[in-house]
């Protein structure tokens, strides 16, 4: 039985002007984290020198020492997932531009644009927070893991 399946796009939809648009549009969502969930806020603020001890709900997080370590996945994963997941669309944006959008068009630098800034946002977080991480500039071509575990460790290593 063969079906022809209407209500979600393959990624060949990016191939498109208007499958880029809409993906750019959509990975604005990634920009919400931060400060759309309470948990979110504290990621970002534990762990680094803006944040040192507030008698929070996780203190592990207001030292640099080894309780943050890589084992400690479930305060760690969720800013570390959503800055690669908007790393992956920023990355097939800026390599599908300009094979698939028409560059005479009015909202082809903006678009583009937008691709390197998405990209470079979620870079300066992820940095903030870990230090060194893993650079991914293409877009992937099959299923990837960007490992957490060494990232995390080398900052638990950092002496400030």
């Amino acid at each position: 039985m063969d079906e022809d399946l209407k209500t979600q796009y393959s990624t060949d939809r990016f191939k498109t002007q208007e499958g880029l648009d809409e993906l750019v549009t959509g990975a604005y969502q990634k920009l919400k984290f931060k400060f759309n969930y309470i948990w979110a806020i504290e990621c970002h603020n534990m762990g680094v020198d803006e944040f040192t001890d507030a008698n929070n709900t996780m203190p592990a997080w207001n030292h640099y020492s080894q309780d943050l370590n890589s084992s400690e996945n479930g305060a760690n994963q969720p800013m570390w997932d959503n800055y690669y997941g908007l790393v992956e669309p920023a990355n097939i944006i800026i390599s599908n531009m300009p094979q698939y959008y028409n560059q005479s068009s009015a909202t082809y630098n903006t678009r583009l644009g937008e691709g390197y800034f998405l990209r470079a946002y979620a870079y300066f977080e992820l940095v903030k927070q870990f230090g060194g991480v893993p650079l991914k500039l293409t877009p992937s071509t099959s299923a990837e893991t960007l490992l957490l575990h060494a990232t995390v460790k080398k900052k638990s290593m950092l002496k400030l």
